[in-house]
This record gives C-alpha cells, sequence and structure tokens, in this order.
C-alpha cells in the first residue's frame, strides 16, 4: 500500500470517527454508517480511500433524503427501504456496482442485526444497484425517484 493511500486513510478515518453523527442518523440503525472504525478501515482496504469517501457521502445523502421523505418510518419501514435503495443507486453512480455491493454486502455483514433486517437491508441494497445501473447517467434525482416509487409501490421489502 502507498504511503499516500494510508496517510489519506488515516486522515479519513479520523475525521469519521471523531465527528458527532446528528441525532436524527442516530435513532435509524443500532449502528450508523461508517462510525465503526473497522467497517471505516474495510472499506479502505476494499475500495481504497477515495471510492470510500465517495460510499460515505452516498450514505449521508441517503440518510438525509429518507429523513425529509419517510420521518415516521426510518427503522424497518418505507424509509428504511429507501435509504438503503437510495444509498446503493448513489454508490453505483458514484462508484461502480462492483464496488457497491463490496461496501454494502460488508456494512451488512459487520453489523449484529436480526436476521430478517438483513435479509431485508440485503434485499433493499440489491434493489438500489439495479436502479443505479438503471438511472446512471441520468443523475442522482432519477436514482432519488425510482427509490422512492419502489418504496411506496411495495417493490422495496421492509418489515412494519
Amino acid at each position: 500500500m502507498k504511503i499516500s493511500t494510508i496517510v489519506a486513510a488515516c486522515a479519513f478515518a479520523s475525521a469519521a470517527s471523531a465527528a458527532p453523527a446528528p441525532a436524527p442518523a442516530a435513532a435509524l440503525e443500532k449502528r450508523a454508517y461508517y462510525t465503526d472504525i473497522g467497517e471505516i478501515w474495510g472499506c479502505v482496504w476494499a475500495v481504497g480511500p477515495i471510492d470510500c469517501k465517495r460510499a460515505k457521502t452516498a450514505a449521508s445523502k441517503a440518510t438525509k433524503a429518507a429523513e425529509q421523505l419517510f420521518p415516521t418510518s426510518l427503522h424497518n419501514g418505507k424509509g428504511d427501504a429507501f435509504r438503503h435503495c437510495y444509498w446503493n443507486a448513489l454508490m453505483v453512480h458514484y462508484i461502480g456496482a462492483g464496488q457497491a455491493k463490496e461496501v454494502a454486502d460488508a456494512h451488512e455483514n459487520k453489523g449484529k442485526q436480526p436476521k430478517k433486517e438483513k435479509e431485508m437491508d440485503l434485499y433493499n441494497n440489491s434493489k438500489g444497484r439495479t436502479i443505479g445501473k438503471n438511472t446512471k447517467g441520468k443523475g442522482d434525482s432519477a436514482a432519488k425517484t425510482a427509490c422512492k416509487n419502489a418504496a411506496n409501490n411495495g417493490t422495496l421489502r421492509r418489515l412494519n
């Protein structure tokens, strides 16, 4: 690994672990995206510091959109399903489908969540990557609309 990659990874990890998570995001899941140093290093190792930062940006955008569109169903409801879909669609736009799957699968496998929640998240992540492929080059808003429609019409899975 190059020294510049290690320095960038350290800077990213330090910034990500030092910054407090906003209160609404903490309510979304028991474990928020990229707050665990092991997950950060795993992401950096898998896709590099630049694409890992892009994946984190996608997660932040998806979380904010879910809070705005579905504020009452952020855990196991439409908002949760939308967030996973949109996060993966954005990652496809930013880092490609292969790396998006790698980051998302690592995130889901790192957490200690009930089996049904993990299965729901993996399913919605997959739907999001398909939407990302179909909307690539059409802008983030096209992916957002497609994931919102999928959440509203029952295409995405939810537990409540």
